[in-house]
């Protein structure tokens, strides 16, 4: 991700983190309950989660802790953005999570553009080149470990 951004840009995504951070975990919580109950066949694709009714997800401590997982990997690319190794490490970690779920890039992008809808601080671009630039590298990660025969 980070060789894909121009300094400029490294630098416009941490910036917008310093000032997402303080409500991470609500926007990224906020942006699950939408997809959850938006798309079902996602809620689906948790085993924790498939049986939970979407108007009691919201304080889910299954939901919770994937909503911790997800922003705490959203602050390590970004805060680390410029090393691209650790943030190879991130995604092919990421990819290791979701391969077994049936999780691909569309449904990566579906997540990453409820979240980026709620940064919505003027710096979208930015976190739209990252994203699409992350969610590639996620779901070639997955496409490998499936040709593989890895599925977690």
């Amino acid at each position: 991700m980070g060789s894909s951004l121009s300094k400029h840009q490294q630098q416009a995504l941490k910036k917008s983190w310093a000032s997402v951070q303080p409500r991470a975990l609500v926007m990224g919580r906020s942006t699950f309950v939408e997809v959850l109950s938006k798309y079902p066949e996602y809620k689906a694709r948790f085993p924790r989660l498939k049986d939970v009714p979407g108007d009691q997800l919201q304080g889910n401590k299954a939901l919770d802790i994937h909503v911790i997982l997800f922003t705490q990997a959203v602050r390590a690319m970004v805060e680390n953005v410029e090393d691209f190794e650790l943030v190879d490490e991130v995604a092919r970690r990421i990819a290791y999570r979701h391969v077994r779920m049936g999780i691909d890039e569309t449904d990566l992008d579906v997540v990453t553009a409820g979240f980026i809808a709620k940064v919505a601080d003027g710096s979208d671009d930015v976190w739209h080149a990252a994203a699409k630039c992350l969610n590639h590298n996620i779901a070639d990660y997955m496409r490998r470990m499936k040709t593989a025969g890895d599925n977690g």
